[in-house]
């Protein structure tokens, strides 16, 4: 209330509204810090997150990008264990979801350069599919 113009504000805001499983007013939260001046890797990253949780995958990629662009060995220092890595493995999720599996593949190499799969195949599919899953398991 004493600045609403620090982005700082609005992306704290968003990540708490977000660990309380508040998702639309987390993502309005960080709609708003992003119109203000220098928006951060934190308030891009921690959207994509939201978003991920809305369902809106697209546009979760979009952010994640956001958040890579400012700070590609983006890490989250306030209490969560979240990083760039996580960012890729949130792209790969979202990828896959929307059917896109030739970046969701690319996403998933980011991670583990020694995984190959055909994703045109149905074998392809499950291998990434399940590299996908094994990866969240070890965050």
């Amino acid at each position: 209330a004493k600045d609403p113009n620090q982005v700082e504000g609005y992306t704290g805001l968003g990540w708490s509204l977000f660990k309380q499983n508040q998702l639309s007013q987390a993502a309005a939260e960080f709609g708003e810090g992003a119109s203000q001046a220098e928006p951060t890797a934190d308030l891009y990253a921690g959207w994509a997150f939201v978003l991920n949780a809305l369902k809106s995958f697209s546009l979760s990629n979009v952010r994640a990008d956001q958040a890579l662009g400012l700070e590609a060995a983006w890490q989250f220092t306030h209490g969560l264990p979240l990083n760039a890595n996580s960012l890729h493995l949130l792209k790969a999720e979202n990828y896959f979801l929307i059917g896109d599996f030739n970046n969701a593949l690319k996403e998933v190499q980011i991670l583990n350069p020694a995984f190959d799969a055909n994703p045109s195949t149905n074998e392809g599919l499950t291998a990434l599919a399940q590299e996908i899953e094994r990866l969240k398991s070890q965050t």
